[in-house]
């Protein structure tokens, strides 16, 4: 069985509005791409360690900093570690490969890093720049606070913050008292 698809036709007019409608809805300032080369910028001297609080990072990012209009749509899935959003790593992977940033390890084989390169700085320079002056400084503190802390504190912190991302996380027992707390809250 087929389906039949029903032509429409539109007059000149109809057909120059229905453009107008979608070239008026504004695309985001922001993309997932920029998300991750401003958060790098905001201490460009020092990279992020691991790849779990490079996504944690992004995801506080996203939610605490930057307006939701500003930014395009990003979703994060219930992982082993709390947030998670697949087309990070895929990007990251890209800006390695386009050399946007510098990747590296530690002498802890199990730890990544990743800096931004010239590359990157000259790319997001301008956008930083354009950033309102509070949220760049903003941006810088909180880069510098979540980076100081301990992985452990960072993934408490986020899973105290938006306990959702503790269900399917390999740490929820750590963090129990979280997770039952606020399955007690929604009951």
């Amino acid at each position: 069985m087929t389906a039949i698809q029903k032509r429409v036709t539109y007059t000149i007019d109809e057909a120059n509005e229905i453009l107008l409608q979608t070239a008026n809805k504004e695309k985001p300032r922001y993309g997932l791409f920029d998300v991750i080369l401003i958060l790098l910028y905001a201490d460009k001297d020092i990279p992020i360690y691991g790849r779990t609080r490079i996504m944690k990072e992004i995801f506080l990012a996203c939610e605490q900093l930057f307006n939701k209009e500003e930014v395009e749509q990003i979703i994060f899935v219930r992982h082993k570690y709390g947030p998670y959003n697949e087309d990070i790593e895929n990007i990251i992977d890209d800006m390695i490969f386009s050399s946007y940033v510098e990747y590296g390890k530690t002498k802890n084989k199990d730890n990544d890093s990743i800096k931004i390169a010239d590359k990157g700085i000259r790319y997001i320079a301008k956008k930083f720049a354009g950033l309102p002056e509070d949220l760049q400084r903003l941006i810088k503190i909180k880069r510098m606070r979540w980076d100081s802390k301990p992985i452990h504190y960072l993934l408490k912190y986020v899973y105290t913050t938006y306990p959702d991302y503790l269900e399917n996380a390999v740490l929820r027992k750590r963090f129990s008292n979280i997770y039952r707390w606020e399955r007690k809250e929604k009951q």
